[in-house]
């Protein structure tokens, strides 16, 4: 093995690198600063070795070979901001450099494209899984992939678009006539024979005389019921049938926001049927089940994140708050410890003078509502002591709620942004891939 030669004695015998078509002069001393690498151990490379031009030639980058060749001269690997850390990785692994040469200052440039790599794929994952839904779709009836995409994808046609809106304006108006019925105006009274029911829900809660006589005149307005009815005959129907058309039955049911409205639906038409039939149903037992189902009704708010699932941004939140699980662990953990130690010493300086605070748990819960700054001024401290207690926890509280809170909105910026790369990026490679197969199917036709 003989490269070009000249005799230095500081740097020993120089070697001709060809990289990628550049050249690169250096001392064969150079590189036993890192003798477990490749180039110092260039009797493994004869492969490459080029007896006419006395050079070696790697197929390789030569950018990055700057960097790394620099590497050997410095005794450290440094890297700019600007450059890919996965890519830089694999050229250290090609040329069998270890990544604990990399300097400190240069972390960051080698690490972080990891978080958008991760970024990338959790909004991939969305997509992939409607273009996943959509191809299985290929393999059913031509009506069951239009009628999919109609009720799912608003992007998919102007009809699809004005069946969205359509079952928005139900959700938001079925959600409005619901407040309306907490309305005093919108109340009637019970009949007679309705108010033997009434008055088995009232024995079962044991409520006081001033809230029996208002119970008494909650009886929802007939119009706002037949509005929200006629509401939730559209909503369920649309769910039913999103159901049936959907290619992939076991990721449906397993959505939390589905099974959440489903029960919500459940439950209000079997509350319903009850509201019906209230003058005959006298057993306890019904009327604890009706109790239930008057409840899971609340189940039914679900739906209001019907509105957001085809709005982007409110996907980019989801996905912000599912990899953010490490800092609110973080915020949760910080919060536990302030609120045990602040109650704890607020307990013990408020424990004989102020009636409050009689017990640890009242003091935790004044702590935990001072770190989280609501303040509700229910308990407050009396003595000086438990007065700068509550200052330093006041304190504390906005220092500890603030060092999250500033990941988790660089975390949603990243991803508020990389959605939008992505969302562009898709649209304008499914256009060019239609545009081809239009000229192909052109060019089929021609022949």
């Amino acid at each position: 093995m003989t490269a070009e030669r000249g005799v230095r004695p500081a740097g020993g015998n120089k070697v001709r690198f060809n990289i990628g078509g550049t050249l690169f002069l250096t001392f064969d001393d150079t590189l036993k600063h890192f003798p477990e690498s490749k180039l110092a151990n260039l009797s493994t490379c004869r492969d490459n070795y080029d007896d006419d031009t006395r050079e070696y030639f790697f197929d390789r980058n030569p950018v990055l070979f700057g960097f790394i060749l620099d590497a050997y001269r410095k005794e450290e690997i440094h890297l700019p901001s600007d450059i890919c850390g996965p890519t830089f990785r694999k050229e250290l692994e090609f040329w069998e450099l270890s990544l604990s040469h990399v300097a400190p200052c240069c972390w960051e440039a080698l690490y972080k494209s990891d978080d958008d790599i991760k970024t990338v794929n959790k909004l991939m994952d969305n997509y992939k899984e409607n273009a996943s839904m959509c191809s299985e779709l290929d393999n059913h009836n031509k009506w069951r992939k239009t009628l999919w995409l109609f009720l799912e994808d608003p992007n998919s046609s102007k009809f699809a678009m004005a069946w969205v809106s359509f079952i928005s304006i139900l959700v938001l108006a079925s959600t409005a006539a619901e407040i309306m019925l907490t309305l005093p105006q919108f109340h009637e009274d019970f009949t007679e024979s309705e108010m033997k029911t009434v008055d088995l829900v009232l024995d079962i809660y044991q409520f006081k005389n001033g809230t029996t006589e208002l119970f008494k005149s909650m009886k929802p307005n007939v119009y706002l019921t037949t509005t929200i009815m006629c509401c939730q005959v559209i909503l369920t129907a649309e769910l039913i049938l999103s159901f049936m058309v959907c290619p992939k039955k076991k990721s449906f049911a397993c959505n939390f926001i589905r099974v959440s409205a489903t029960l919500g639906y459940v439950g209000f038409w079997v509350a319903y049927v009850f509201d019906s039939h209230l003058v005959t149903m006298e057993d306890n037992a019904w009327v604890y089940v009706y109790i239930v189902c008057k409840y899971g009704v609340i189940l039914r708010l679900a739906r209001l994140f019907y509105l957001s699932k085809h709005i982007p941004t409110f996907n980019v939140v989801g996905l912000t708050f599912s990899s953010s699980m490490s800092e609110f662990k973080i915020l949760v953990f910080l919060l536990g410890i302030l609120v045990c130690v602040f109650g704890y010493m607020m307990f013990a300086s408020e424990y004989f003078g102020n009636e409050n605070m009689r017990t640890m748990l009242s003091a935790m819960y004044w702590a935990l509502i001072t770190l989280t700054t609501v303040g509700y001024g229910d308990i407050i401290p009396f003595s000086v002591a438990g007065q700068v207690i509550a200052s330093v926890c006041a304190v504390c509280g906005v220092i500890v709620l603030a060092l999250p809170i500033g990941i988790i909105s660089s975390t949603f910026y990243k991803f508020y942004n990389f959605n939008s790369y992505a969302t562009t990026h898709l649209r304008l490679t499914s256009s060019m891939l239609k545009k081809t197969r239009e000229e192909k199917k052109g060019i089929a036709c021609t022949t």
